[in-house]
């Protein structure tokens, strides 16, 4: 998650370190609120300023002003590594083709992984693996797909994505049917 900072989450950011600065800014010896945000943003992420700020870097830099000004904190639930987040997607593409998780515990048995459950053959398996097993899985399910609008005559049916940075490249799109 490269994307950087929205408009609103800057300005969010900015007024909460303006009034940090103002309770303990200018006691840690910073002459203007913006070289404290500059400061704070250097050592908690080690990015230069909010401009230079991803997605990833909001949620720690909300909870230290939050922690400052006493404000409740933000949950943070993103995945912090590659298994976490392969994981994540594992399960959202079984969630799309309402799979449950034996079957996809069931391939990774298939694949060498040992464990009772999914997040421990998961573990043994590795993020790369979970991953080839989440294409796997939406690959089968969209032929299922398939198969059902054919013998069905149905129409052929798209794929609806939230935003238009999950859309797929022109072709593709295409090709999938993909859709907002």
């Amino acid at each position: 998650m490269n994307t950087p900072l929205s408009k609103r989450q800057k300005a969010v950011l900015s007024q909460m370190a303006a009034k940090a600065f103002k309770l303990c800014g200018a006691a840690m010896g910073f002459a203007s609120a913006s070289e404290y945000r500059h400061a704070v943003c250097q050592s908690l992420r080690g990015v230069a300023g909010l401009t230079a700020c991803s997605q990833q870097d909001y949620i720690p830099l909300y909870n230290h002003f939050a922690a400052i000004l006493g404000i409740r904190p933000l949950a943070d639930h993103t995945p912090q590594d590659d298994l976490s987040r392969a994981l994540w997607c594992l399960r959202d593409a079984l969630h799309r083709f309402e799979l449950s998780d034996a079957y996809a515990a069931a391939i990774l048995r298939d694949r060498g992984a040992i464990g009772p459950d999914l997040d421990t053959l998961a573990s043994s398996a590795g993020p790369r693996v979970v991953q080839q097993v989440t294409y796997t899985i939406i690959n089968r399910g969209r032929s299922k797909l398939r198969k059902l609008e054919h013998s069905l005559s149905l129409p052929k049916t798209s794929e609806f994505h939230s935003s238009p940075s999950t859309l797929p490249p022109g072709r593709l799109k295409d090709y999938f049917g993909s859709s907002i």
